[in-house]
């Protein structure tokens, strides 16, 4: 019963990412939609910007829809449009017809600049809403278009009767001159090349909308992530199936701080399947012994008999109850007895939730929807919908046909699920359910939304504020900064990231700078610490600089270890583990590099030069307790280098004589990882220990052991000890071997 019941529970979650999935794949051209961002008004510096006006459709091409074929107009060579129109887009024997636009109207030059001659596309003069999408491919003239035009640059445009509306095309090629979208609705359709303020809006909100949905959904999805842990933990492996515990465990753990810290982390560092759900399943071990009488949780211990493993962690967490020991107990309930891998597939099934709506709040089909659920619709819109405010009813039934797609590609996806997972074949009351569910979802998420709308908007406005600031533009101009390879929201979402990081790291302090006044962090700030990270040769000088000017700023020291009497806890050994080399081998030299112990030789020959050096490093104990020391010294010895300078050779731009050096090194360094990337890990300063063949080849070190203060992030202490040889050349090149040991430590609070 256990994992099939559990499975059962998280079917509703996996309805949900069915339905986004789906919907998904069936607007993924994000077509066509009421556009993302506001677009400003006409100002004093802006104009109006005509399309061209050649006509290349000279007489309007039309068709008569089958519900059986597939049917094309157009001729992209000659005529530069070609739709394509899927069997059963709409009734048979509606007429389609495509012409250039009659007398375009003008766009405003503040939203873009006009590409080439737009298109109709109609059925009559009623604007209509499509059973299927339609594909539009239209050609531009690339010789026309400004000298460094990319493709993102590029984006098509619906007119809403009023204005022309922006939304991001399935494709541009520029080499072709082509675009390519899908649409749900016909009306005129036309290229345009994005102004960079409008293309810094849109991506701006189509971010925060789906992240703000995003952080609302995790509240309600981690929820039920901590009821299926206690459901899990409580019913299925000991037994207990009254409601009044179930209830009392969930209600102490959500009224929890400790519980607000782990879903923040989760927030801040996304969903990582296994660690998620060690911690939840230890902190739900804790709150069961904290909330659950204790003769009935020892009854419930000892009863446990699902394997023989199972048997002692229960035996040995009912001594530790008797004891009087429960931090013990909750950690065998939750690290032994609980199974990490039920509620992982909770969790993983909770993560492809949340990753689904954040793209599907970035469609503009979703977003098209959403407004004419918000504000209602006449049959005047060219999206096709006719409805009254907030009537979800209306909106599904003119989803047209998605609806029916939408349903069965659910229950396809759910049977595949359960296949996989070795389940029964869903029945059809279970089938149906999951339908019906589809819609409900969608509903709800709508509701869900209309009542971010005002947060949304108001994190919008401080982003865009942040964009425009000059030196932030000039900064994003900058290729020492962002090289040339970054699209506009690869830079928008890096900047985005960076000040989040930012407020994150500074945040319930009180900032004060080196004079000592109370100071708040400002654009400029954030403009100065992103120079500061992204203007270093490497990761991690940039996460050096960044906290050395976060510190000198604001008085904020993240390199800070904190002192002993606030260190609880101990590092407990895991696992060593000796990185691979890869031995290189060519016309000029060689490159070796072996682990033999507790030593690393290093070897690289090139012509007549060799770098040899053997590093060795102190064993680090099994346990390191939080506040204590780890004392030893770091060697490095000449292993037959021979000289300390390049003697003679070929260097890679074809000069016979070089000159170099011969070098060197020996690393002993610590990293406290808590999931996510390199730049978001904790570097205790005190054990950075260096060996080098120009300076001392021996340093002793004595280094405290920190306290990760992140008792919900399961940590994990990483020692690493590095050794290379390398031969330097002055006009250019680097000849080099190298190998380390990596030990790993787990935090035991």
């Amino acid at each position: 019963m256990t994992e099939d019941r559990v499975k059962v529970t998280i079917m509703s979650i996996l309805a949900a990412v069915v339905l986004i999935a789906a919907l998904a794949a069936c607007s993924s051209a994000k077509q066509g939609g009421t556009p993302a961002a506001t677009k400003p008004a006409p100002t004093a510096t802006s104009s109006a910007m005509s399309w061209q006006s050649e006509r290349p459709i000279k007489e309007p091409l039309t068709a008569t829809v089958s519900i059986t074929q597939a049917v094309t107009l157009g001729d992209l060579a000659t005529q530069q449009v070609k739709v394509v129109i899927p069997p059963g887009t709409l009734s048979a024997g509606t007429v389609v017809t495509v012409t250039n636009l009659e007398n375009p109207p003008s766009m405003d030059s503040s939203v873009g600049i006009p590409v080439g001659s737009p298109v109709s596309i109609s059925v009559g003069d009623k604007p209509v809403r499509l059973n299927e999408l339609m594909t539009v491919a239209l050609k531009f003239d690339q010789s026309k278009l400004p000298s460094g035009t990319r493709a993102e640059e590029l984006w098509a445009a619906f007119y809403d009767g009023t204005a022309w509306q922006l939304f991001r095309p399935d494709s541009v090629d520029l080499g072709a001159g082509t675009m390519t979208f899908a649409t749900d609705h016909l009306t005129g359709f036309g290229t345009v090349k994005i102004d960079v303020e409008e293309h810094i809006a849109q991506i701006i909100h189509s971010k925060v909308a789906a992240e703000v949905v995003q952080k609302d959904v995790l509240n309600n999805i981690t929820d039920q992530l901590a009821g299926q842990a206690i459901d899990h933990i409580l019913v299925d492996r000991l037994g207990m199936s009254e409601e009044g515990w179930k209830t009392k465990v969930l209600q102490s753990l959500l009224k929890d701080d400790e519980w607000g810290d782990i879903v923040a982390q989760m927030k801040e560092k996304g969903f990582d399947g296994v660690k998620v759900a060690e911690t939840i399943n230890v902190f739900v071990g804790k709150k069961i012994v904290e909330n659950v009488e204790e003769s009935a949780l020892s009854g419930a211990l000892g009863r446990v008999t699902e394997g023989t493993g199972l048997v002692k962690a229960g035996s040995e967490a009912a001594a530790y109850v008797a004891e009087g020991r429960y931090a013990d107990a909750a950690r065998i309930i939750g690290e032994e007895i609980a199974s990490d891998t039920v509620v992982y597939k909770a969790v993983t099934a909770a993560s492809e939730v949340i990753n689904w709506r954040i793209e599907l709040w970035k469609d503009g089909k979703m977003e098209a929807a959403y407004k004419a659920y918000r504000n209602g619709a006449s049959t005047d819109n060219p999206n096709g919908y006719d409805l009254a405010p907030r009537d979800f009813e209306a909106l599904w039934n003119q989803v047209k046909g998605i609806d029916t797609r939408l349903e069965s590609e659910a229950v396809a996806r759910e049977e595949t699920r359960r296949q996989q997972e070795g389940l029964k074949p869903l029945t059809e009351a279970e089938a149906n359910s999951i339908r019906a569910g589809v819609k409900t979802d969608m509903k709800k998420q709508f509701e869900d939304r209309a009542k971010l709308d005002d947060q949304i908007a108001k994190e919008e406005a401080e982003a865009k504020k942040l964009l425009a600031y000059p030196d932030m533009r000039r900064l994003m101009d900058q290729t020492i900064y962002f090289d040339s390879s970054y699209t506009m929201e690869r830079k928008v979402n890096v900047i985005l990231r960076v000040r989040d990081t930012i407020l994150h790291d500074t945040a319930g302090k009180t900032l004060k700078n080196e004079e000592g006044k109370v100071v708040s962090v400002t654009s400029q700030d954030i403009v100065d610490l992103i120079r500061a990270h992204r203007g270093q040769a490497s990761a991690a000088e940039g996460v050096k600089a960044y906290r050395a000017l976060l510190k000198k700023k604001f008085g904020v020291d993240l390199n800070a270890t904190p002192t002993p009497a606030a260190a609880q806890g101990t590092w407990v050994f895991v696992e060593r583990k000796e990185e691979p080399f890869v031995a290189w081998e060519g016309a000029q030299g060689v490159g070796r590099a072996g682990i033999s112990g507790r030593s690393i030789t290093a070897t690289v020959a090139w012509r007549q030069n060799t770098s040899a050096w053997t590093c060795g490093w102190p064993e680090p104990p099994q346990q390191m307790k939080a506040g204590g020391k780890w004392s030893g010294t770091l060697n490095l010895a000449d292993a037959g280098s021979g000289q300390t300078a390049v003697l003679v050779g070929e260097d890679l731009i074809g000069k016979e004589k070089v000159a170099g050096k011969i070098q060197g090194t020996a690393l002993l360094t610590t990293w406290i990882e808590t999931g996510g990337t390199p730049e978001s890990w904790v570097r205790p300063p005190d054990l950075n220990a260096s060996a080098d063949a120009d300076a001392a080849r021996s340093q002793s070190f004595s280094w405290t052991v920190p306290d990760p203060n992140l008792p919900n992030a399961r940590p994990q202490l990483v020692v690493t000890a590095y050794c290379s040889a390398s031969i330097y050349f002055d006009q250019g090149g680097t000849e080099g071997a190298s190998a380390g040991v990596k030990y790993t430590y787990k935090w035991q609070p």
